[in-house]
């Protein structure tokens, strides 16, 4: 048999990037909010979109943080 196209899940699968995700949730909160949010208590991100996610953390400047987290992402990624 032949495949034509294989498709598989590559976060989870190949790369996790859930720790990469919660952390720099984490700083961006504590750069926001003044405060260090416990990462049990970030959990609940995964799966849903960013806006969302502040959204539901009561952020008043949700584009700000956005920039922020994206900022603290690509930074825990490098590294």
């Amino acid at each position: 048999m032949k495949y034509q196209h294989i498709v598989f899940d590559i976060d989870g699968t190949l790369i996790n990037t859930e720790d990469a995700i919660l952390h720099s949730l984490q700083d961006t909160l504590e750069k926001c909010i003044h405060e260090k949010v416990p990462i049990k208590q970030l959990l609940f991100v995964m799966g849903i979109t960013g806006e969302d996610a502040l959204r539901q953390l009561k952020i008043n400047n949700i584009p700000l943080a956005l920039k922020l987290w994206e900022e603290s992402i690509k930074n825990t990624v490098i590294q």
